[in-house]
């Protein structure tokens, strides 16, 4: 039996917990990044306890699912050609969901939680000691998501233009 276990630590300290411990333990990376070359280069199967799931994808746009289907099939270059559409997803969110808490030790839960509520999903209040954010519709971006048939950089950028101003963010 395999112990599953999450680690944030950098990969090459991942990559030498799984020597050390062999097959006794299964380990999740949870930086999307690695994930393709996980599967294809270290045979990984699991990926875990991550918000990039549920935040770069939505119904009928979900790549890092398409991706991690055709690796896992064998056909690793649509799974890397569709690993790199996702790259200006990425930008966005280490810039507002990852790059807070990196450079300032900054808990990025009221922008995590704009949004989802952005994507449609419910979000909910920020719980004290954390400032609340904005909502999509008093940013008023929600319209310009919801008319938008894929999570592109173009909604992403949307979405950057409507928040940073009004939210005085300044992440990393």
């Amino acid at each position: 039996m395999s112990l599953p276990l999450k680690s944030a630590l950098p990969l090459s300290d991942t990559l030498e917990a799984l020597k050390l411990a062999g097959d006794r333990i299964v380990i999740s990376d949870p930086n999307e990044r690695n994930w393709l070359p996980n599967i294809v280069e270290r045979g990984f199967r699991l990926y875990m306890s991550a918000m990039v799931p549920y935040v770069l994808q939505r119904p009928g746009h979900t790549p890092m699912r398409d991706y991690t289907a055709a690796a896992l099939s064998g056909d690793v270059e649509k799974a890397a050609a569709l690993a790199a559409q996702m790259e200006p997803a990425r930008l966005i969110h280490d810039k507002w969901l990852v790059q807070p808490f990196a450079a300032r030790k900054e808990i990025a839960i009221a922008y995590l939680k704009a949004w989802t509520e952005f994507m449609g999903m419910a979000g909910g209040m920020v719980r004290p000691p954390l400032a609340q954010s904005l909502t999509p519709s008093e940013a008023n971006c929600a319209p310009t998501f919801k008319r938008s048939d894929c999570w592109t950089a173009n909604v992403l950028a949307r979405w950057h233009d409507h928040f940073a101003p009004a939210l005085s963010l300044k992440p990393g």
